[in-house]
C-alpha cells in the first residue's frame, strides 16, 4: 500500500476510534480527500474487520464497538 493511502486510513481509524461525531462531509474535509475516496477508504476498512455504521439519522460515521488496528493490518 502506498504511503499516503497508509497514513489517510491510519488517520481516518484514529478518528473513528476517538470517536469524533462527524458526517461523511465533515470527514472528508478533514481529511482533505473526496467523498468517494472516504468511501473507498470505509470499505477498506470493513475489508480487514473495521465495525463501521453510518447513522441513518445523523449520517455521523462511527464504530459499533472498540476496535484496534495494527499497521500490518493496512500493509
Amino acid at each position: 500500500m502506498h504511503t499516503a493511502s497508509f497514513l489517510r486510513l491510519y488517520r481516518l481509524h484514529r478518528l473513528l476510534y476517538a470517536g469524533i461525531k462527524v458526517n461523511s462531509y465533515q470527514l472528508s474535509r478533514r481529511l482533505e480527500i473526496s467523498r468517494a475516496t472516504l468511501f473507498r477508504d470505509f470499505e477498506k476498512l470493513k475489508d480487514i474487520g473495521a465495525p463501521i455504521r453510518c447513522c441513518p439519522l445523523t449520517k455521523v460515521y462511527s464504530y459499533t464497538e472498540k476496535f484496534e488496528l495494527s499497521k500490518l493490518e493496512l500493509m
